[in-house]
């Protein structure tokens, strides 16, 4: 099948309370952005949004200053992804070449 059938029943999305949620986890970390779209103070979701990647920002200067780099939790790099370089041949795309993350299943 090329395509993922849309047709059949949603599953319900299940999250933990934002009380539980680490600090870095999206619900959590956006839920003031979310919130000014919902009720339509884009002023406040902008400041909102600028805020966090700020931090973000200062975070990985603050991480390069120490040599020491962003820990990924759920994903390895990979210099080239395999897939991506055929796609890319078969749309005369650019660059040719992309590094990748593999996502890595956390255990139960």
């Amino acid at each position: 099948v090329p395509f993922h059938d849309v047709r059949g029943p949603k599953e319900e999305v299940s999250v933990k309370d934002l009380e539980e949620q680490d600090d870095m986890e999206t619900r959590k970390l956006w839920q003031h952005v979310a919130k000014g779209i919902r009720t339509g103070d884009f002023e406040a979701a902008s400041r909102e949004k600028t805020k966090i990647e700020n931090e973000q920002r200062q975070r990985r200067k603050d991480e390069a200053a120490a040599e020491t780099p962003w820990q990924l939790k759920y994903f390895t790099h990979i210099d080239e992804d395999p897939t991506y370089t055929k796609l890319v041949k078969l749309c005369k795309g650019v660059p040719e070449k992309e590094d990748a993350y593999i996502f890595q299943k956390p255990a139960a």
